[in-house]
């Protein structure tokens, strides 16, 4: 049973770096920790979780480690993102070839975890725009847990989600703000 779990963590799309460092469950700081405890505990109750904030302070780390969690430790299926790249893969896969878009999204909202990272980094075209719509849409009528990571804050991804998703955002979601300085450190 763990080695399935382990095969599916490794097969969750997570970036080697931010996987190798959930696994060595290298976190540090007593405000990650705790916000990271309060976004676990989101993604438990089915809720769009999203982090916030400034390049560096660990988002997609946390990120990292919450679905390591869960995939290892409650069996979850988890799979993580750029939403650029989520977006392109949609738009080739349905109109370049030829795959339905209802068993895409549905193949989507069946994902127990799903995380989208690098929200702001989308041309926001009317078309990604109603992708986005449809596929958070989808996630939150199944009842399963996604987590948006953003270099924005509250009142930017309210605008970047629109109003139909932001609504359901103040019914089933969380934003939670990573305001701590940068782990990155300044570079020499």
């Amino acid at each position: 049973m763990l080695e399935h779990r382990l095969a599916r963590w490794s097969r969750s799309g997570f970036p080697l770096r931010h996987r190798q460092t959930a696994d060595r469950r290298d976190e540090t700081g007593d405000e990650w920790i705790k916000v990271r405890g309060v976004a676990v505990n989101a993604m438990r109750e089915s809720r769009i979780v999203a982090l916030v904030g400034p390049r560096g302070t660990g988002k997609t780390q946390m990120a990292a480690s919450i679905c390591r969690e869960l995939v290892i430790g409650d069996g979850w299926t988890s799979m993580y993102y750029r939403t650029a790249d989520l977006l392109g893969r949609f738009k080739q896969q349905v109109f370049g070839e030829g795959v339905d878009e209802f068993k895409f999204m549905d193949r989507l909202a069946r994902v127990r975890g799903l995380v989208l990272d690098e929200f702001q980094d989308r041309y926001e075209s009317e078309t990604e725009d109603t992708i986005i719509r449809r596929l958070l849409d989808h996630r939150y009528g199944a009842m399963v847990g996604t987590l948006i990571i953003a270099n924005l804050t509250a009142d930017e991804l309210g605008s970047a989600l629109g109003a139909s998703v932001w609504d359901r955002m103040r019914e089933a979601g969380i934003v939670i703000p990573c305001k701590w300085e940068s782990y990155r450190g300044v570079q020499k």
